[in-house]
């Protein structure tokens, strides 16, 4: 039997291609290989107000709502107001409702199910994967397969589609919840300097009762385990005394991607590349992503038409969007620290991006 599609990763992308797929009435499947979308994702957890509306996501999972973010260099510090605010949550309850939307809309949604292989067939692509903890390998076919399944995607070991992966291209992110019942923590908080990260930064995000801390850096500009550097910020930060909840690490892409498509095959999400690369934020990409993805490939299976040629307007739509347009921005000013030899937040303050208008969207 051969389904209509199939969405491989349930976070923020995938949940979304999923739900466009769905509405149009084609049989899709997500699957996911955690055992709850969203569980132990390493993610400081924070969109801007105006995102968070704009995405129709429910008032109940916001855990804090701030108005400013500050930004920290050893000798000075930046207080930006945001006169939207930014609204803070968890994760695995974001994620949860995504998926859970998409199932409303008629999605099969299958956790712990960890996706294998892939190999083109005659009537579209081959999905291999097993249920968790099982060893048996199953297999689905699908006349098309969005991947959402991340920065080490499965498109781009297997057929050359999506992010890279390359050290010059990827970040490496760790992070902390830190235990912190009623803290009154009021800013974002990023600092910027050598010792927290050659290329990246580290920063402090509260939620209702706890704080997550982290710490990014390029994988081609790293000098230290990136565990010690977390290590080290969070005692210079005055939080080394709060009880570790979680602790993780996560590849974020970085770069711009050549390739989103081939016959039968979209990328989403951090598999295409989407996460912004000055601050690594990625969730408000992603779902725009899937939507686009989602659409794309509804509009391939009402044409009968998978072949690359005809998915080829998912790059061109992706590039008319907002959030591309920012991306471009951002990368054009990541390739031009790195040219100058400069982290990545000093370059922005010598380009002078926190004085020239201190109030932003």
């Amino acid at each position: 039997m051969v389904v209509d599609a199939i969405v491989i990763g349930a976070g923020p992308a995938g949940a979304t291609a999923g739900k466009q797929i769905a509405l149009a009435g084609f049989e899709v499947l997500v699957l996911e290989k955690s055992s709850s979308p969203g569980k132990n994702k390493i993610c400081g957890g924070a969109m801007s107000r105006k995102s968070f509306a704009d995405l129709s996501l429910p008032e109940e999972i916001i855990e804090k709502e701030l108005s400013r973010f500050v930004v920290h260099f050893q000798e000075q510090e930046f207080r930006i107001p945001n006169k939207n605010g930014f609204a803070l949550f968890d994760r695995e309850s974001l994620d949860r409702f995504l998926v859970k939307k998409a199932s409303e809309k008629g999605a099969t949604v299958r956790t712990s199910t960890l996706v294998s292989d892939i190999a083109k067939c005659s009537d579209g692509l081959s999905v291999h994967y097993r249920k968790l903890p099982e060893r048996e390998r199953e297999e689905e076919r699908a006349r098309i397969v969005v991947f959402a399944d991340g920065t080490n995607t499965l498109a781009f070991r297997k057929l050359q589609v999506g992010f890279d992966g390359r050290p010059e291209h990827t970040a490496l992110a760790a992070a902390y919840d830190l235990k912190c019942p009623d803290n009154n923590l009021d800013s974002l908080d990023f600092y910027f300097s050598e010792e927290i990260s050659s290329f990246g930064y580290g920063w402090i995000f509260p939620k209702r009762d706890l704080v997550n801390v982290g710490v990014l850096c390029l994988l081609s500009k790293m000098k230290h385990n990136i565990r010690s550097c977390l290590d080290r910020f969070v005692v210079s930060s005055e939080l080394g005394s709060r009880e570790i909840i979680r602790f993780g690490c996560r590849l974020i892409p970085q770069s711009c991607v050549e390739k989103l498509h081939d016959d039968s095959v979209l990328v989403a999400g951090d598999a295409a590349g989407t996460a912004d690369p000055i601050d690594g934020g990625g969730i408000f990409n992603a779902v725009i992503s899937g939507e686009v993805a989602g659409k794309v490939a509804v509009d391939a299976l009402e044409a009968g038409a998978l072949t690359a040629d005809f998915l080829a307007k998912y790059a061109g739509l992706w590039k008319k969007t907002g959030c591309h347009r920012l991306f471009q921005r951002s990368y054009l000013l990541q390739k031009l620290a790195l040219k100058a030899d400069v982290n990545m937040g000093v370059f922005l303050k010598q380009m002078g991006f926190f004085t020239r208008d201190t109030s932003i969207e």
